[in-house]
């Protein structure tokens, strides 16, 4: 972000807490339409929707948050790198997929493994999740998680 703006942009260590960002895009997406319908207005299926993809990351992706002067996250973008996607490993789909899908209803079970999932390895980065409290939305928060991005991309296909 600016100079001048109130917020600043980090990359989560390994190992890092994730609940700020957990609790950041519960948030974010609780009006959301699309992220109603898959979780069928269930706020607790919403929550290990939101908790299966950071913890994923944390494990093989990378976890930007955005926080304001008090360094209270605001904002978070989840991403995978070219090569990797949302539960592609053992330890991903342990820690992150099978604690999700012991939540779910039978019928939301089947939908997840039939029509959600992902099976191609992906070229490029991949937003798996972004969002901004809806107090801080409009403050181009959520441009500066993927300008992050961006710029890390940049610099490394640089010579």
């Amino acid at each position: 972000m600016s100079a001048t703006s109130p917020y600043t942009i980090r990359h989560l260590a390994k190992g890092e807490d994730v609940e700020p960002v957990i609790s950041v895009l519960n948030e974010a997406f609780s009006q959301d339409k699309f992220s109603n319908l898959i979780s069928y207005h269930d706020n607790e299926v919403l929550g290990q929707i939101q908790r299966s993809q950071v913890v994923a990351a944390s494990i093989a992706g990378d976890i930007y948050a955005a926080e304001d002067i008090n360094k209270t996250v605001v904002g978070a973008a989840v991403w995978f790198e070219p090569g990797r996607t949302l539960f592609d490993s053992d330890d991903q789909r342990a820690s992150a997929l099978l604690p999700m899908m012991t939540k779910f209803s039978p019928q939301l079970q089947k939908w997840w493994k039939e029509e959600a999932r992902e099976s191609a390895m992906l070229d490029s980065w991949h937003l798996q999740s972004i969002g901004v409290i809806p107090e801080h939305q409009g403050k181009s928060i959520a441009k500066a998680l993927i300008q992050e991005v961006q710029a890390k991309v940049s610099h490394q296909s640089s010579p």
